[in-house]
């Protein structure tokens, strides 16, 4: 698939659903916090995570350059993004970096559509964030 027409399959606004932090593939289920991702079809992306409730929190936002992986094959329902290099980001040390991204879409019967982003963080820690599609 080209990979133009891959980023405008994959373009929208997806609200954080779930996450899953994998231990020494031991998964643990967390809480979902607030998170929004939008992807555009012209190659751009944002992302933004955080706790949904009140109080002291912490965010990770960024943005910048969305693109395909030229190092792993992509179709429309699974390979690799790269986020970046990150034009702007909450973490200083990411500025200028590529994040890379492995993708899942599921698209379930009643129409609705879940993107699963999958970033390993060690060799012994995978992190999973599941997105719902909102338009």
């Amino acid at each position: 698939m080209r990979p133009e027409a891959l980023l405008a399959s994959l373009a929208g606004t997806y609200s954080l659903y779930n996450t899953t932090n994998l231990y020494n593939g031991v998964a643990q289920r967390s809480n979902p916090s607030g998170g929004i991702l939008i992807y555009t079809a012209t190659g751009y992306m944002s992302a933004t995570l955080g706790p949904s409730a009140a109080g002291v929190a912490t965010v990770l936002a960024y943005a910048g350059p969305l693109s395909v992986s030229d190092t792993v094959p992509s179709t429309e329902t699974s390979g690799q993004m790269m986020h970046g290099p990150l034009t702007v980001a909450s973490t200083a040390s990411w500025v200028g970096t590529r994040q890379p991204r492995n993708y899942t879409v599921f698209r379930q019967p009643d129409g609705s559509v879940f993107l699963r982003i999958v970033t390993s963080k060690t060799a012994t820690h995978e992190s999973q964030l599941w997105w719902k599609k909102l338009d």
